[in-house]
C-alpha cells in the first residue's frame, strides 16, 4: 500500500490578513454561523487537512453553517430582499465579485500543485520551525525481496523469485521537539589533541610529538580505519616518551579488536612512574571488563567483552569534578567519584599493549587502532560521535572527511571529470555533471560488519531523476565479492533505498522535485528495520531482521555505480548508472539514528 503523509499547510497561506474582512462581511449580512472565531486558528485549520486541501472554500464557509449544514434562511431572506430593492445593488455585487477574485488569488496557488494527474499526492510535514513543505509525488511505496544472488567482480549469476513483504508505513507528523540530540555536536579541533596514533603502517604520532617505537616485533594489518597494529605474542608492545597528564583532565580513546582474552589483564595503554597511589596510569581489560586505574583509584566497566569484534573505548578523567568515566562504543559503561585521583605520575614511558602496574606483567593480544590522547575531559556527546560518526563530507571547498576518522577518498583522475563545487544547501556542495563523475570514500569497517546498525544521510538536488546516488562495494571498482546500490532512482523516477538481508530488501519512495534540495536518510537497525526519512520525517519502514555484510572494509561511492551497476540491483533495474545533480552534507553513522536525531540533522 502507498504510504500517505499528512499535508500540513500553514493556515496563513489560506487566511492571512483577510480573516477580519470576512468576519465583517458575515456580520454585515447577519449570518449566524455556529463556528466560532477560534475555529479559524492555524492549529484547527491544519488538523482539518488530510493529504489534500479541504474542498470547503472561504465563501462557502461564510454563507453556510458547517456544523448544522442548514442555511439561515429565516434571517437571510430579508437581507436578500433588501439587496434587490436597494439602489446600490450593483455596487454590492461588484464588491462581492472582488471578494471572490481576492480569495481565488490566495487559494489557487496552493490547491493547483496538489492536482497531479495519475499519481498519488504526498506532502511531507517538516520538523518544527523548518521551511514550508515541498510536494512529493509517488506512484508506489512497496517493498520486495528477491532470493539468492551471487556476484563477483567479473560476472554475476542469479536465480531469483520476487515476493511482496509487509511494509510498515509511518504517517508524517511534526515532532514534538527537535533539539535533544548528539548529532549536532561540534567535532573537536586538534588544539587539545596531545597525541594520535593512526597505526597506518607505522607507529608515528600524527602530532609528531610522541612517536612510538615497536618492541620485540609487531605487524600491521587491516584495522578499523585503514591499518592497525597487531600485537600477537609475549613482550610485544609500543613505547613512546612520557606525556604529562598530571593534575589535569584528559581523554584517551582507541579502537581495539581482541584475538585472545582471559581473566588476567590485557593492557591497552599505560604510563607508570611507580606502583604507588595515583602514580601508575593503566587502561586495561581486567576480568573481561574495561578498567581504568591510577593505582588504588580505579573504575571498572560493566560490559563483558569478547574476542572477534571491534570496540571503541574512551577513558575520561574529569579533574574539575575528580571523576573517572569509562565508555564503551559511545555509551557510559562505568564511573566513580567525585573525589578520585588526580593522576600525579611525573615520569614513566607511555606503553601501548603493555603496562607494568606492579601487579604483574601482562600483554595485549589483538589489534589496536586510532589511539588518541586529548588534554581535556570530552563530553558524552563527543564520545558518542567519536564512536559512531564514521564520516562527514561537507564538500565545503574540500574533499576531505571532517569526521573523527578522516577517511580517505578517491575521485576521477582525468582532466575534466565533470565535477565541480557549487552553492549548496549549506555553504558549498558537490555537483555531478558527467557519466564518468563520482566521489568515493573507503575503509568503512562498520558497513562491512554483519548486523551492524547504520545510517546514511545527505542532501540531494537532482538534475534528472535517474542513476545511483550511493553504491556500496567491497572493491574500489564498484564491483567485487559484495555489491549493492543503496540509494538511487527507479525506472519510474521514484527515489528508493536498498539493503541486503541475504536477499534484496528495499523501499520505493516518492518522486523528488527536480532542482530542489531534499534531505534523504536511510537507517537500518533493530528498532525499525530498514527505514526511509524524507526532509526529517519518517516516510516508510520495512522489516529487515538482518544486515548480511561482507565482513571486510567497504567502499562507498557517491553519484555512480562504476563497474558494479549490474549486481544486486534490487529496485533500480537498469537505472544504476550515473547520477546527475548535486549532493551536500553527507554523513555516515555506525548506529541507527532516532527520529529525533534525523530531525535535528535535517535542521542543521
Amino acid at each position: 500500500p502507498q504510504p500517505v503523509l499528512d499535508a500540513t499547510i500553514p493556515s496563513s497561506y489560506l487566511w492571512h490578513d483577510d480573516r477580519k474582512s470576512f468576519q465583517s462581511f458575515r456580520q454585515e449580512f447577519g449570518l449566524n454561523s455556529a463556528r466560532s472565531n477560534a475555529s479559524f486558528t492555524p492549529k484547527n485549520q491544519e488538523n482539518n487537512t488530510s493529504g489534500i486541501l479541504r474542498h470547503e472554500s472561504i465563501i462557502q464557509d461564510a454563507w453556510s453553517d458547517t456544523s448544522t449544514q442548514q442555511l439561515q434562511s429565516s434571517r437571510l431572506a430579508p437581507v436578500i430582499n433588501r439587496i434587490k430593492s436597494s439602489l446600490s445593488w450593483k455596487r454590492v455585487l461588484f464588491e462581492f465579485a472582488l471578494v471572490l477574485l481576492f480569495s481565488s488569488a490566495i487559494i489557487l496557488p496552493i490547491v493547483l500543485p496538489y492536482t497531479v494527474a495519475n499519481t498519488g499526492e504526498i506532502a511531507t510535514t517538516m520538523c518544527p520551525t523548518a521551511t514550508p513543505s515541498i510536494i512529493l509525488t509517488s506512484t508506489t511505496a512497496s517493498t520486495s525481496t528477491s532470493s539468492s544472488t551471487s556476484t563477483s567482480s567479473t560476472s554475476t549469476t542469479s536465480t531469483s523469485t520476487t515476493s511482496t513483504t509487509s511494509v510498515t508505513t509511518t504517517t508524517s507528523t511534526a515532532l514534538a521537539s527537535c533539539t535533544s540530540s548528539c548529532v549536532n555536536t561540534t567535532i573537536t579541533t586538534s588544539s587539545n589533541l596531545l597525541a594520535l596514533y593512526p597505526f597506518d603502517s607505522n607507529t608515528n604520532d600524527q602530532q609528531n610529538m610522541y612517536n612510538g617505537v615497536i618492541n620485540n616485533g609487531a605487524a600491521f594489518s587491516q584495522g578499523y580505519v585503514l591499518n592497525a597494529i597487531y600485537l600477537n605474542g609475549p613482550s610485544q608492545f609500543v613505547s613512546a616518551t612520557y606525556i604529562d597528564l598530571t593534575y589535569k583532565s584528559f581523554t584517551i580513546e582507541t579502537w581495539f579488536y581482541l584475538t585472545a582474552l582471559n581473566t588476567s589483564d590485557a593492557n591497552l595503554f599505560g604510563e607508570c612512574a611507580a606502583a604507588a597511589n595515583d602514580q601508575c596510569l593503566h587502561l586495561v581489560i581486567r576480568n573481561k571488563y574495561l578498567f581504568m586505574g591510577f593505582y588504588h583509584d580505579d573504575c571498572a566497566g560493566s560490559t563483558v567483552l569478547s574476542t572477534g569484534q571491534w570496540y571503541h573505548a574512551a577513558f575520561v578523567y574529569d579533574y574539575t569534578n575528580l571523576k573517572h568515566l569509562v565508555y564503551l562504543n559511545g555509551n557510559l559503561d562505568g564511573s566513580t567519584g567525585p573525589s578520585t585521583g588526580p593522576y600525579i605520575g611525573q615520569s614513566g614511558a607511555v606503553t601501548i599493549g603493555f603496562t607494568g602496574d606492579g601487579g604483574g606483567v601482562f600483554y595485549y593480544q589483538g589489534y589496536i587502532d586510532q589511539l588518541s590522547v586529548t588534554a581535556r575531559a570530552k563530553t558524552a556527546c563527543e564520545i558518542l560521535n567519536d564512536a559512531t560518526l564514521v564520516s562527514h563530507f561537507s564538500f565545503d571547498n574540500t574533499w576531505s572527511d571532517s569526521g573523527p576518522n578522516s577517511l580517505p577518498y578517491n575521485i576521477p583522475q582525468q582532466g575534466n571529470p565533470g565535477m565541480s563545487i557549487v552553492t549548496g544547501h549549506k555553504n558549498q556542495a558537490l555537483l555531478f555533471g558527467a557519466n564518468s563523475a563520482f566521489f568515493q570514500s573507503y575503509s568503512y569497517t562498520a558497513l562491512g560488519t554483519i548486523n551492524q546498525p547504520y545510517t546514511l544521510a545527505l542532501w540531494i538536488k537532482p538534475t534528472y531523476l535517474n542513476g545511483t546516488v550511493l553504491h556500496l562495494s567491497s572493491d574500489s571498482t564498484g564491483a567485487g565479492a559484495w555489491v549493492i546500490p543503496v540509494m538511487g532512482f527507479t525506472s519510474a523516477s521514484n527515489f528508493a533505498i536498498h539493503t541486503w538481508t541475504g536477499s534484496s530488501t528495499y523501499i520505493v519512495g516518492p518522486i523528488l522535485p527536480l532542482e530542489n534540495w531534499t534531505h534523504v536518510v536511510q537507517t537500518w537497525g533493530t528498532s525499525y528495520g530498514l527505514r526511509l526519512y524524507i526532509n526529517g520525517v519518517p516516510y516508510a519502514s520495512v522489516t529487515a531482521a538482518t544486515f548480511n555484510a561482507a565482513q571486510s572494509q567497504m567502499y562507498l561511492t557517491v553519484g555512480n555505480s562504476l563497474a558494479g551497476g549490474t549486481y544486486n540491483v534490487g529496485p533500480f533495474g537498469g537505472t544504476t548508472g550515473a547520477f546527475w545533480g548535486a549532493v551536500d552534507e553527507f554523513y555516515v553513522y555506525s548506529r541507527e539514528l532516532t527520529a529525533e536525531d534525523v530531525c535535528v540533522l535535517f535542521r542543521m
